[in-house]
C-alpha cells in the first residue's frame, strides 16, 4: 500500500479515503486511509496477521477506523481510534454498521452487507 518496503507494505482489501489524496492510477498510497477494511482469510496465519499485525500497523500509521470482516462467523469488528489506541466494537448479523466519519451514510445492516 505505501511506498515503504518491508512489513509496512500491505494492501488492504478496501481503503476509504476521506481527506487523504487519491494517488495517480498505478501508484501506491503515500498516506494511510482514514478507514481500512480487511476481510479475514481462511488461513490461520493470515487471520492472525489481520487481527494482530495489521491492527497495530494501521493504528501506528494513523487510520481512524479499522474494520475486520469475518465472513465465516458473519461478524465485523469495528475498531475506532481513541487517542492512540483502538476501541473495539463487535457487530453481529442484525447490527447496523455506520460511522460518524461518513455523516450522510445511514449505514447498513450487517447481514445485508455479508450476503
Amino acid at each position: 500500500m505505501w511506498d515503504d518496503e518491508g512489513d509496512d507494505n500491505v494492501s488492504p482489501d478496501l481503503a476509504i479515503l476521506l481527506r487523504v489524496p487519491r494517488p495517480p492510477r498505478g501508484e501506491k498510497l503515500r498516506h494511510c486511509p482514514e478507514i481500512v477494511v480487511e476481510v479475514m482469510s481462511g488461513d490461520e496465519a493470515d487471520r492472525q496477521r489481520d487481527i494482530v499485525d495489521k491492527r497495530d500497523l494501521y493504528l501506528r500509521r494513523g487510520a481512524l477506523e479499522y474494520w475486520i470482516v469475518d465472513l465465516s462467523a458473519h461478524r465485523l469488528f469495528r475498531l475506532v481510534r481513541v487517542n492512540n489506541a483502538w476501541r473495539e466494537e463487535g457487530l453481529g448479523p442484525s447490527d447496523r454498521l455506520s460511522t460518524p466519519l461518513l455523516a450522510r451514510w445511514e449505514g447498513v445492516i450487517l447481514s445485508d452487507l455479508l450476503e
